[in-house]
Formats: structure tokens, sequence, C-alpha cells
């Protein structure tokens, strides 16, 4: 009665919770949230997938598909830094300098 292929579900099952543990090891390694290198996973590998694809079609300008490749992601990577500041918190779930005095505040632990 069924459809389904099972062999390709497992197969992208597969696929899936191997990156989950690339980057949860990825996280731990750089001692960053795992949040957060899962936000900046996906622009930076979308914005790989893309430098490469053009890449192919234009081998002349590595160089600059290089360097645009770098102003897309480095904004993703602010929350990641962010995290490993923070000693490998959420900024957006633990430091908030208006709410805790300064005394209490990551600057001073």
């Amino acid at each position: 009665m069924s459809n389904r292929n099972d062999g390709t579900a497992a197969v992208i099952g597969f696929v899936v919770l191997a990156a989950l543990a690339v980057l949860l090891a990825l996280s731990r390694a750089i001692g960053a949230s795992f949040s957060s290198v899962c936000t900046a996973a996906f622009p930076i590998t979308f914005a790989a997938v893309i430098a490469v694809a053009a890449w192919r079609f234009l081998e002349d300008f590595g160089p600059a598909l290089l360097a645009g490749f770098a102003a897309i992601a480095w904004p993703a990577l602010w929350p990641v830094l962010d995290s490993i500041a923070n000693g490998g918190r959420d900024t957006d779930t633990y430091f908030r300098p208006m709410d805790d005095p300064f005394i209490n505040s990551v600057w001073l632990k």
C-alpha cells in the first residue's frame, strides 16, 4: 500500500545526522554554542555553493570570487564569535548588559 522509498529516506536522514554531528564537533572544538554554529552554517554553505558554481564558469575570477565569498560569509560569523567571547553561551539568551548589574555581568566573571 505504501509507495515510499525507505532507502532514500535513510540516506537523507544519515546525511542530515552526519552534518549535525560535524557541526556539533566543530562547535565543541572552537568553544561556541551549537545554535550559533548552526545559524552561521547555512549562509556560509549557501555562499560557498554559489562561489563554487560561479568559479566553474568564471575560472579567471577566482580571487574576486574568494573576496566575494569572504564578504558574504563574514557577517554570518559574528554570532559564533560572540558565543566564543561569552564562554560558549548564546549572546541572545545570556548576556544582557541592561538587565544585569555590572557586578554580575560577563565582564567581571
